[in-house]
């Protein structure tokens, strides 16, 4: 029921993200609320959905960071949602660092740059009792997670199409009895081992990821019957067309073009 609630706090929240850009706010909402795919997740216990909902809260505030001079209140509202998104899903802190970087571009003075610089420090500082939980867990200072070894080999392991297959890759007798962090390491390693033994196959991948995370049908094949297919191609291809047409219709307001 949480994720529900969570959720469907996107369409408000995507509503007064969009209200300083038009008048037609309402809409984006709307878009939201009936968005497929945001709807069967929220029903599912996946990270996802908290970090969607928190992380258009992050950009509303981002948002008005970049059009106006920016009180205490919203950096303090941004270092909270960051520290929220980093929480929710750890590979977030490449679209935060992404936008205090465009702040600080946008704005060029030194109070974004001091902002910026406090809202990194909020967010380092939040990620210290899980650091070092898992220093007393693990034995190891660790900021994020262990299993970014493994994601970084499942998308460049030996015969990767793309997808993801973790089924087996867990069981291989390499890694039985090892701990946590050596799990991690293992696979960090062999991730490596793959990319510098065949570097143009893992160069190869990147068209195909890009494809598959931009593809208007769902990529997993329990949804891949023409019905299902149809279905979310009628909804995402006029998005993204609308998502272009509103870049070229709003391209002389850099803040909304770039964030």
């Amino acid at each position: 029921a949480m994720q529900w609630v969570v959720g469907g706090l996107a369409a408000p929240v995507t509503y007064a993200l969009a209200r300083p850009v038009t008048r037609w706010a309402f809409l984006a909402g709307l878009i939201v609320a009936f968005d497929p795919t945001l709807v069967g997740s929220a029903s599912l216990l996946l990270s996802e959905t908290l970090a969607v909902t928190v992380l258009t809260a992050l950009w509303c505030v981002g948002l008005r960071l970049a059009t106006g001079r920016g009180s205490w209140r919203q950096w303090a509202s941004a270092a909270l949602l960051a520290s929220l998104c980093v929480y929710a899903r750890e590979s977030l802190l490449v679209l935060i660092a992404a936008l205090l970087l465009a702040l600080i571009v946008m704005r060029r003075d030194a109070r974004t740059a001091a902002g910026a610089a406090g809202v990194g420090l909020v967010v380092l500082v939040a990620l210290l009792p899980w650091a070092w939980r898992n220093q007393r867990v693990l034995g190891q200072w660790c900021w994020l997670t262990t299993r970014g070894g493994i994601s970084l080999y499942d998308g460049v392991r030996p015969g990767a199409t793309g997808a993801s297959d973790l089924a087996e890759v867990k069981d291989v007798p390499a890694v039985r009895g090892l701990s946590e962090v050596e799990w991690d390491a293992y696979f960090r390693n062999a991730a490596y081992t793959a990319i510098r033994e065949e570097p143009g196959r893992v160069l190869g991948l990147i068209p195909v990821k890009w494809a598959r995370t931009w593809s208007p049908m769902l990529n997993a094949a329990e949804y891949a019957s023409p019905g299902m297919r149809i279905i979310f191609a009628l909804w995402y291809v006029p998005l993204y067309l609308a998502v272009v047409t509103g870049c070229i219709v709003r391209r002389r307001s850099a803040a909304t073009v770039v964030l």
